[in-house]
């Protein structure tokens, strides 16, 4: 498994790559990379990066934080 610093400068060298702006390709380390450019992305790194490569640092995002308040409390 590779590290995020490495994780992220595939993706952000892919993203340069597919003219994606730097101001929107940094976002996406917060934000998480939009779908619309996950497939593109695997393909211009030959299959380096995976599904669970493009979440943001840090956590998988709104979903992670959904299930978090959907969850019941632990006792």
């Amino acid at each position: 498994m590779m590290d995020e610093q490495t994780r992220w400068e595939l993706i952000e060298g892919a993203a340069r790559a597919l003219c994606v702006s730097p101001q929107a390709s940094k976002k996406w380390r917060r934000r998480g990379v939009p779908h619309k450019w996950r497939l593109p992305i695997i393909q211009k790194t030959a299959g380096a990066l995976t599904a669970d490569d493009f979440y943001p640092i840090g956590g998988r995002g709104k979903a992670r934080n959904i299930q978090t308040i959907l969850e019941p409390a632990q006792s």
